[in-house]
């Protein structure tokens, strides 16, 4: 074992190296999950890959595990969404009965802003709050 030598060892950085915090759980669940859903949204909401699904069913655990069980189930909801037949988003006219091909789309109406509004909001107040 080297002897602590108080002048290197105590001297201030360099800045070369920065010290990378590991976020917290709720914060990385979190983050994954906003990003999950930007994906999803760039590569098209009607159209989306089985690589992304899979991705938004990893998320939606990982948030379940960390007690954002709300999150989750929104998240859950997109799922359901795609797998149906759409109800992503309400029509620009702002009708909804006919999102996702059927009258009276319910649920499923506005499902991928209701889960990205919700990620965000929990996440800015999870920042505001300092965790």
């Amino acid at each position: 074992m080297e002897p602590l030598n108080e002048k290197r060892d105590l001297a201030p950085g360099d800045g070369a190296t920065a010290v990378r915090r590991t976020p917290e759980p709720l914060t990385a669940a979190l983050d994954e999950a906003i990003s999950a859903l930007s994906s999803l949204a760039h590569s098209g909401l009607r159209q989306a890959s089985g690589a992304s699904r899979t991705r938004i069913i990893g998320t939606a655990t990982a948030l379940s595990r960390t007690g954002l069980t709300r999150a989750s189930a929104l998240l859950r909801a997109v799922l359901h969404a795609l797998e149906h037949g759409g109800g992503l988003a309400p029509t620009a006219r702002g009708d909804t009965s006919s999102v996702g091909g059927s009258p009276g789309g319910g649920l499923r109406t506005g499902a991928w802003p209701a889960a990205r509004l919700h990620l965000l909001v929990s996440s800015e107040l999870l920042a505001a709050e300092g965790l």
